[in-house]
């Protein structure tokens, strides 16, 4: 008789399962993302007018210049990738940004279970991770690619740091520094994981004194790509007024930074695209600002006791403090005080606080059951939240719409609405909103910027002229100084200031020669003084950069007719 051949039990795999369940509520709360398109703010620098991405052979290009006070030659070869195939249609941008933070969302996941072997408490981190509103910001916006990605090669890194750590392996720590400078050419904020390295370092037991010689490469690819971004960020002018205060006014107002982004993350409220400075009053911040100086000698010691009696909570304390610090605007940079994208990695180490506090308090408790039916209620508030932050990316009305309904008084999300009105021909409402911008805050050169545009487009020429020149006085950042002398040449144009165009036009051409709308506007002018061969070199250039612009294509037709028959140009750009 022959004995049944007994089968090898089926094990129960419940990370199979948990990663199902964060792939399926990554893909739930973003799908609506898949609907939105490309925004007036940075997609138009990124993608829209950015004639490096039009071609996958820039290479050059992408690592040997910087791109508008950044420098990330991943993320623009990247983009060159996603537009061969789609070009300008904004699906499969999104589709990719949100394919990243599922991947993301599942390292962490990994990346947590990897370091404290708790399935439970990896569960908890991701889903934190996966769900929550303050990263809607880094995966709905086009132009926040670098952070999905630069994300997906830190974590890569991590990940394999500790395989080699435990295993000592010389393959995987190849793979870990690889990755590191993926991350780095993809975004700068990378730098911070040379000194998460060592956090790792402490939690595994590696002695960092006998193993520092392998974190070299790390502090030296640290130290250089950090160089890189200061210098990359003083070359556009990106330095915020704000650095003109104290510094303790500048701790100050890091200090309240930090607050907020520990506070939304446990109770996120009024979600916002932007977070302005304050207004400054006689030149110095509010007073309230001040009483946020305490957050300092709190988290201090926080830290102190947290390593004494619950290394646990220090870990993840120690976590988000080295990849926050850099980015609390301490040197402020641009005209924010804080930004939901800056969250992304830094809340890894709230989420693994959360966990850790929910599994060994409430987990343990008699009345378990009516907490984790708590948690998952916080977890659909989580994920209702960001399903409706995602429509908000929609188009630039929603989103600047949304950001004015927390704060009315923000110049720079007022500017962006009355440019988006312009693009859309509405031209009168983009002067009431640009007037109250300015109402706000009279110094700001952006704000003028449109407005010319503005009046320039509903014909009032000389009005606009004004305008074009408080712009440039008030200093708006480098890369906008083209499309000023863009704009400030035609209305020269439309005035009969010919000579003053052509030098605008110049101008504009001298600081980005790659623009060919420029070389078609400079083209007209040249023909309009008489310059015919100008004007077809012009044209031939434009025709050069981009063959398919059909307003060069006709300008150098009827310039060749008017050369062949000695006829004058009368058309004005």
């Amino acid at each position: 008789m022959k004995k049944k051949v007994s089968q090898p039990e089926k094990k129960f795999k419940p990370e199979l399962i948990y990663g199902l369940v964060i792939s399926i509520c990554a893909l739930i709360v973003y799908f609506p993302g898949l609907k939105n398109g490309l925004l007036n703010w940075d997609d138009n620098i990124y993608v829209t007018t950015n004639e490096m991405i039009k071609s996958p052979a820039n290479l050059d290009l992408f690592f040997g210049e910087f791109f508008f006070g950044n420098y990330h030659p991943l993320t623009l070869f990247s983009y060159s990738i996603i537009y061969h195939f789609s070009e300008l249609d904004p699906y499969l941008y999104h589709l990719v940004n949100i394919v990243f933070h599922v991947v993301n969302s599942l390292l962490v996941f990994y990346l947590v279970f990897l370091l404290f072997k708790n399935i439970n408490l990896a569960f908890i981190v991701a889903i934190l991770f996966t769900v929550h509103p303050m990263h809607v910001e880094s995966v709905a916006w086009i132009s926040e690619l670098k952070d999905v990605q630069y994300t997906f090669f830190f974590l890569l890194s991590l990940i394999f740091y500790i395989k080699h750590i435990r295993q000592k392996s010389w393959k995987f720590y190849s793979l870990s520094v690889a990755f590191f400078v993926l991350s780095l050419l993809t975004k700068g904020q990378a730098v911070t994981l040379f000194v998460v390295l060592l956090l790792i370092d402490f939690i595994e037991k590696n002695s960092i004194r006998k193993n520092f010689t392998e974190k070299i490469p790390f502090l030296l690819l640290s130290v250089g790509f950090g160089i890189i971004a200061v210098i990359a960020q003083k070359s556009d002018n990106t330095i915020s007024d704000f650095s003109k205060i104290s510094f303790f006014e500048q701790t100050a107002l890091a200090s309240y930074g930090f607050t907020m982004y520990v506070i939304k993350t446990i109770f996120p409220f009024d979600i916002s695209a932007f977070y302005p400075y304050p207004t400054l009053i006689n030149g110095k911040i509010p007073v309230g600002y001040w009483y946020f100086l305490s957050v300092v000698p709190v988290t201090i010691a926080a830290l102190y006791f947290t390593f004494k009696k619950n290394r646990m909570i220090f870990y993840g304390l120690a976590f988000f403090i080295i990849n926050i610090f850099l980015l609390l605007q301490i040197i402020p940079v641009g005209n924010c005080i804080m930004a939901d994208r800056y969250s992304y990695i830094p809340s890894i180490g709230l989420y693994l606080i959360i966990g850790h506090l929910f599994i060994r308090y409430f987990l343990n408790s008699k009345f378990k059951y009516l907490f984790i039916l708590t948690f998952m209620g916080y977890l659909l508030f989580l994920g209702n939240y960001t399903l409706a932050q995602t429509k908000n990316w929609k188009n630039d009305f929603t989103l600047w719409n949304s950001v004015l309904e927390i704060n009315p008084d923000i110049p720079t999300a007022l500017v962006l609405r009355g440019y988006a009105y312009n693009e859309t021909g509405e031209y009168n409402k983009a002067l009431v909103d640009l007037n109250r911008s300015i109402s706000i805050d009279n110094k700001y050169g952006m704000a003028y910027l449109n407005r010319g545009v503005s009046k320039a487009r509903l014909g009032y020429f000389k009005e606009s002229l004004s305008d074009f020149q408080k712009a440039l006085d008030y200093k708006i950042e480098k890369r906008f100084l083209p499309e000023l002398y863009v704009s400030w040449g035609g209305a020269l144009a439309n005035t009969g200031d010919l000579n003053g165009a052509m030098e605008c036009f110049t101008k504009s051409i001298e600081l980005n020669p790659k623009n060919p709308g420029v070389f078609n506007n400079r083209g007209i002018t040249y023909g309009m003084m008489g310059k015919n061969k100008e004007a077809l070199d012009d044209f031939n250039m434009a025709l050069k950069l981009d063959p398919k612009n059909v307003d060069a294509m006709k300008n150098k037709q009827m310039i060749i007719k008017i050369i062949n028959n000695g006829l004058p140009v009368q058309k004005t750009p």
